[in-house]
């Protein structure tokens, strides 16, 4: 993996960081991965073999180029939207006292928001990794992708209908099958300082691996054109193509702050308010970043029952691209079996509504389910995986699955 970096002694840790964005950022490859689907076929659609006296050759190039285009551009939106882990850990380290301390009686969260804040003069540095496979684009599957092209209307009479309006020839169509492949993987380095009892601060640094395949083959359908005015040969593009590529490096950083409110007596939850700016510093042609400033403000409430603390999260995200903008939710609770202080087990329902989305409004809804565990004394592990409860709408993966470790010095 090009992420693994060796971490020798404690103090080394900046060090380390530091040397893998280094070798991350130059294992980038060269190269527009965000066109990968638009690049089949030379990059300039479909051309057929020129022969006879009256050329067909250029028939299917404009509504294959506008087909493939618009196939990579709602595939390549629908990256980076993938959830950072929650950065509250049940251990801290103190800065004032010098030693970790215990933050709360649970482990935390793995993907919502608490209220409770790490506290003043408190450090939580932490980093995770998570792996995606996107296996479906709108509901269908990506390695069975299909667009049928129109024949252009060959004398320009506009006239569609049957012969002898228009020539038999128009009738004819090229069904191009794709099969696509999109994976990611994140490596996210992340850290919180209390700058008060009830204020943090934080950031995300996510070192980001795309990669991306098409393969398409394409074939020419006689709907009644008789002769065989339309082929694939020497002359133009083959029936079969292929692109690709890996791309490695820095995505969008991301900042953000929790404040909250002063605890009400009885009954009342914790309440607190989460902002976030996220930075168009990964390469959107790469597929490393949205490249989009976006920024959240969220609603977190939450409070602890015995072992059981529920929680809710309501946000809403603006995107310098309006298709990109979405209210969020979270609801769930973390619970601790047998009121285990070292073993906490979450379950949140996770859910984007995209209002502005220029062709469908789409609606995510996902499941999280995992689990921390204290095996270090003050390092947490953690694991999670993400599973889809709708998968007809956007890109979607089967399942994306995070570990991580909140690690104090």
């Amino acid at each position: 993996m090009p992420f693994a970096s060796p971490v020798p002694a404690r103090r080394r840790w900046p060090l380390a960081l530091a040397a893998s964005l280094s070798l991350c950022a130059a294992h980038a490859q060269a190269g527009d991965l965000r066109n990968f689907i638009s690049d089949l076929y030379g990059g300039d659609g479909i051309t057929l073999d020129r022969f006879g006296q009256f050329p067909h050759d250029a028939h299917f190039t404009e509504a294959s180029l506008v087909a493939l285009n618009g196939l990579g551009d709602g595939i390549a939106s629908g990256l980076g939207a993938l959830a950072f882990n929650s950065t509250v850990s049940s251990f801290i380290f103190d800065v004032q006292q010098g030693i970790p301390v215990r933050n709360t009686e649970s482990l935390g969260p793995l993907v919502a928001e608490r209220a409770n804040t790490i506290g003043e003069g408190r450090v939580n540095l932490g980093v995770s990794y998570t792996r995606a496979r996107f296996t479906k684009f709108e509901g269908d599957d990506l390695d069975s992708l299909s667009v049928r092209l129109p024949h252009i209307d060959a004398n320009d009479d506009g006239i569609i209908g049957p012969p002898p309006d228009v020539f038999a020839f128009e009738f004819d169509e090229v069904q191009v099958d794709i099969d696509a492949e999109v994976r990611q993987q994140i490596l996210s380095f992340y850290a919180s300082y209390g700058i008060r009892s009830n204020w943090d601060v934080g950031v995300i640094v996510p070192i980001v691996e795309t990669k991306v395949e098409a393969r398409a083959v394409a074939t020419i359908i006689d709907n009644g054109g008789g002769d065989a005015f339309h082929r694939f040969g020497e002359f133009g593009d083959a029936a079969t193509d292929s692109t690709g590529g890996t791309a490695t490096g820095l995505g969008d950083i991301v900042v953000r702050t929790k404040y909250a409110f002063e605890k009400s007596g009885g009954g009342a939850p914790e309440m607190a308010v989460v902002g976030q700016v996220t930075m168009p510093t990964g390469d959107e042609d790469d597929l490393l970043g949205t490249g989009d400033w976006a920024g959240m403000g969220m609603f977190v409430a939450s409070r602890k029952y015995g072992s059981i603390t529920p929680h809710v999260n309501v946000g809403y995200e603006h995107s310098s691209n309006s298709d990109r903008s979405n209210l969020r939710y979270l609801v769930g609770f973390d619970a601790q079996p047998g009121g285990s202080k070292d073993f906490t087990a979450a379950v949140d329902l996770l859910g984007r509504y995209y209002p502005n989305e220029s062709d469908e409004r789409d609606h995510l809804i996902d499941v999280a389910i995992g689990a921390k565990w204290n095996a270090f004394g003050t390092a947490p592990l953690s694991a999670n995986v993400i599973l889809p409860l709708n998968d007809d709408e956007g890109l979607r993966a089967k399942v994306i699955w995070s570990v991580g470790i909140d690690y104090t010095f």
